[in-house]
């Protein structure tokens, strides 16, 4: 940002009179005032800054508590696709077990009715 300069209006040269004579600061209990004023803003700066850092540390606990938990349930969702595609294979190899099964059930009971025909043939 541009820093902003205001220009003040030219002085006026002083005599040698107001020169030597001694300065009197007007508002000395004011300068005080603020001073105390400006104390007790610097003491509740130094709070709340105190407290955003730990309010931070609080955010960012919790941030990484929940990027781990981010990590285990993707792991966890990994374990679980693994799991199912077993399954899915595990499902498939029974279906062609039960068909193998049925056809094998299928060819006994044709060998007997073969066996039954011969024999009741003989």
């Amino acid at each position: 940002m541009g820093e902003v300069r205001r220009e003040l209006p030219a002085a006026q040269p002083r005599s040698l009179d107001e020169i030597a004579s001694p300065m009197i600061v007007v508002g000395l209990d004011e300068v005080d005032e603020l001073e105390a004023e400006l104390q007790n803003l610097m003491t509740e700066q130094r709070a709340r800054f105190k407290d955003l850092r730990r309010r931070l540390a609080e955010h960012e606990t919790a941030l990484s508590d929940l990027r781990r938990q981010l990590r285990d349930q993707r792991a966890r969702a990994s374990d679980l696709q693994r799991q199912l595609a077993r399954a899915e294979a595990d499902l498939s190899n029974l279906h062609r077990q039960r068909v193998e099964q049925e056809a094998r059930i299928e060819d006994l009971r044709r060998q007997c009715r073969e066996y039954q025909r011969e024999r009741d043939n003989a």
